[in-house]
């Protein structure tokens, strides 16, 4: 609260009465004038904070923060699956080039991990390789290679490519 010396009320008086001309500077005021001038002023600044407004500024800042955490956890769960999905693409081409090189797998299914590859990496990575008849070109095959991963091997990603026979099939006459 702010308390206005009565002598000092007086000289603003006076001065606010010579600013409006009001009076000729006898230093008279209207009833109205003096209320305002004789009104107290608190301002926080000399009062400080309540237990309330306190509670409330932390609870918004919680909720703020909170809402930081959430982000940042969705945000680092994509980096992961991004990371997951890259990795286990480049596994299944590094399977599809294999089968590539052998230039006419065999027809089955095989299975296998990429310790043999990688030693000591990709430990939560396992991959099936499916080789079938095309069923339409008998000098084409179908190959399906498949890369599970995640929890329990729960994810996949699959390449399927058709190759062709390099060695020409002699014609039936």
């Amino acid at each position: 609260m702010i308390v206005i010396p009565i002598e000092e009320q007086r000289d603003e008086e006076r001065d606010l009465g010579q600013r409006r001309g009001s009076d000729a500077g006898t230093g008279s005021l209207s009833a109205n004038h003096r209320l305002v001038l004789r009104k107290t002023v608190s301002t926080h600044a000399t009062r400080g904070f309540t237990l309330i407004e306190v509670m409330v500024a932390m609870a918004v800042l919680g909720i703020a923060m909170l809402a930081l955490l959430t982000l940042h956890h969705q945000s680092l769960q994509s980096v992961i699956h991004s990371r997951d999905i890259a990795r286990a693409g480049m596994l299944c081409q590094t399977i599809m080039t294999q089968a590539e090189l052998e230039q006419w797998p065999q027809v089955g299914i095989t299975k296998g991990n990429f310790e043999r590859l990688y030693p000591g990496k990709y430990q939560k990575f396992r991959w099936e390789r499916d080789v079938a008849e095309s069923g339409v070109f008998p000098d084409v095959r179908k190959v399906r290679v498949i890369v599970f991963y995640g929890p329990k091997f729960s994810k996949t990603f699959a390449i399927t490519q058709f190759l062709h026979n390099p060695v020409p099939m002699e014609m039936e006459q």
